[in-house]
């Protein structure tokens, strides 16, 4: 059984990493093409960077609630449930369940380093919106930022609310 999960989980990394990889020499070998190496190493460093950042806070956000659901849920179990091996599965499964769920989110924000780079590098266009105020610029930088990290909030908050409910279950 364990053989057959170390495959699997093989299997599923190089179909996950192996276009990725693919992809990032390709592009490396077009930007090294026409000499835009800097571009390249920004664009690498800010994914790689984003990606990080995404998958550390979602492993913390994760790890934390379903550790706290198993805390509560341990709690309330009768002792031959606190004492039985499926309790301490879902204990012990915290820590890999947070480590898959933040990688996945650390890929998915992977792939958004022109919204930030955008974000990062806005200017002012001069002309303001005539309903609401706002510089034009917010609405070509700022507002795909936000909407970005909004929708990356909201799948995070319903992987981990459907786990915990998974975990009470």
């Amino acid at each position: 059984m364990r053989a057959t999960s170390a495959v699997l989980g093989v299997l599923v990394l190089v179909v996950l990493l192996v276009p990725l990889g693919l992809g990032l020499w390709l592009d490396a070998r077009w930007f090294g093409a026409q000499s835009l190496e800097a571009v390249f190493t920004l664009r690498l460093r800010t994914e790689i960077s984003l990606g990080l950042a995404a998958a550390a806070i979602a492993g913390a956000f994760t790890g934390v609630n379903f550790a706290w659901a198993a805390l509560r849920l341990r709690r309330v179990a009768s002792k031959e449930d606190r004492d039985s091996r499926g309790m301490a599965t879902v204990v012990a499964a915290v820590p890999a369940v947070s480590l898959v769920v933040g990688l996945g989110f650390g890929l998915a924000a992977f792939g958004q380093w022109q919204t930030l780079l955008g974000f990062q590098a806005q200017v002012p266009f001069g002309q303001t919106d005539p309903t609401f105020g706002q510089d034009i610029s917010f609405y070509i930088w700022t507002l795909p930022a936000l909407a970005a990290a909004r929708g990356w909030l909201t799948g995070l908050i319903i992987v981990v609310g459907l786990g915990a409910v998974l975990v009470y279950a």
